[in-house]
């Protein structure tokens, strides 16, 4: 393989039809081991490996896409790689002129763009013929699937990368979940492991009130280890600020020394505790975090961590692949992790992949059919896009989408959010129906619970 650049890391090379399986040696970046990274999808057995990294220092031009621009913003600024995207407080947004004019002033194996979902439509037009020329990489494919739901600009990145050269193009993940489109079912799979997986030491508690079990350990840690700090990972804003109250209000916490990081939508929720990221350090002792900070983000330091996964309401459940991503944030490792969730009151019932792209396919008939009658009436075509989005918006069950619109306005089957419907569907399912589910799960991973 021309990608490897030292042999001597690499322990095994297995070679398939579908795909490659890698092992290097332990605590060895994949820049160490690589050139640069291989064609297709890139599952890393571990977060940290440094994917991201190789590309960025690559001797090849590179657009690199994050999840989220908190991490755009950080990795381009870390690399000196130019960052296209709205401000943040790392970065400022910068006008399509002075952006390729900073892009031309460099060579062209050095020219590299970190954006998110949203910015690389406006990065194809700029870059016009050169697209093609440039890397494509999608970091933590995984969160692309889960966030799709509700992002729509998610799956048109998707689109833009199976457009982009087979050769050109990588989609990268840790937590790989299983892909519905037909078209990335036979994208060449490079899998890269370590040679032993890495264990961790997990502290689980099931309980009916995560609440009150939260706070009981936060102020636990800093009673024992009062000069730490804590992250508390929470995809819940409410949730969060009710355990903020209770530390302020009840437990002589300082309202200093906590903060709220969370999208910027719920700046006007998390009041006075919002925080955004400003370098590679929790900006206070106590630091609650919603999914928006979940990936993507590197932390440069040690803290004691919390996830809080509410088995009741589905969109607080944590899976354990998401629990790899946050533990993961933490380059240095955590002093301590702590996973608290109470079990789901309910199942999903299940239906298969053929059901639903037969549902998506009679929708997208029905929108082809109000567009061939409506928009030859002129009293009707002022309607038809408002029919056509409420019908997108409003068809399906369990915050799914069967179709979505495409680059060209087109009615097409919304793969990524059947992939997060079945990702659901299995954590709700499996994991937090009894008192055993998770732990085992976590058990057969190799981790110490």
């Amino acid at each position: 393989m021309e990608e490897i650049k030292n042999e001597s890391l690499i322990e095994s090379i297995n070679k398939i039809d579908a795909g490659t399986t890698i092992i290097i040696k332990n605590g060895h970046k994949l820049s160490e081991v690589f050139n640069f990274l291989p064609p297709g999808i890139i599952c890393k057995s571990e977060t940290g490996m440094g994917a991201t990294y190789l590309e960025l220092t690559s001797q090849r031009p590179s657009i690199i896409v994050e999840p989220l621009k908190i991490t755009a913003s950080a990795k381009a600024k870390h690399h000196e790689a130019c960052y296209y995207g709205s401000q943040t407080k790392i970065q400022k947004g910068e006008k399509p002129n002075f952006f390729l004019q900073k892009l031309n002033s460099l060579p062209v194996e050095k020219r590299k763009i970190v954006v998110v979902a949203d910015s690389l439509p406006i990065i194809k037009k700029l870059l016009k013929d050169e697209f093609e020329q440039y890397f494509l990489m999608i970091d933590e494919a995984d969160s692309f699937q889960i966030d799709s739901s509700f992002r729509d600009s998610m799956s048109i990145c998707f689109d833009i990368y199976l457009e982009h050269p087979k050769k050109n193009r990588a989609l990268i993940t840790a937590t790989p979940l299983k892909f519905t489109n037909p078209k990335l079912q036979t994208e060449y799979v490079t899998e890269i492991y370590y040679k032993d997986s890495v264990s961790r030491n997990i502290k689980l508690i099931n309980c009916q009130n995560v609440t009150g079990s939260a706070i009981d350990e936060i102020l636990k840690i800093v009673t024992d280890f009062p000069m730490d700090k804590i992250l508390i990972a929470y995809n819940s804003v409410s949730g969060c600020m009710n355990i903020i109250n209770h530390l302020v209000n009840n437990a002589n916490i300082s309202n200093n020394s906590v903060s709220l990081l969370c999208g910027f939508g719920n700046k006007k929720n998390a009041g006075n505790y919002y925080q955004e990221l400003s370098n590679d350090r929790l900006p206070t002792k106590i630091n609650f975090a919603t999914s928006a900070y979940f990936t993507g983000f590197d932390l440069n330091e040690q803290y004691h961590l919390i996830c809080i996964s509410n088995g009741r309401q589905p969109m607080f459940q944590l899976s354990e692949h998401r629990i790899k991503q946050i533990v993961g944030r933490s380059r240095k490792g955590v002093y301590s992790e702590t996973i608290i969730y109470s079990l789901s009151n309910s199942t999903i019932e299940i239906p298969s992949f053929q059901t639903l792209e037969a549902a998506a396919n009679q929708e997208i008939k029905a929108l082809n059919c109000f567009q061939s009658h409506y928009s030859i009436n002129k009293h009707l075509q002022s309607s038809l896009a408002t029919i056509r989005n409420y019908i997108v918006q409003y068809t399906g069950e369990n915050n799914t989408q069967y179709v979505r619109y495409d680059q060209k306005g087109e009615p097409t089957i919304n793969y990524l959010s059947i992939d997060s419907f079945f990702e659901r569907c299995r954590v709700q399912n499996e994991l937090y129906q009894d008192t055993h589910q998770l732990n085992l799960q976590l058990k057969s991973a190799g981790h110490n619970v």
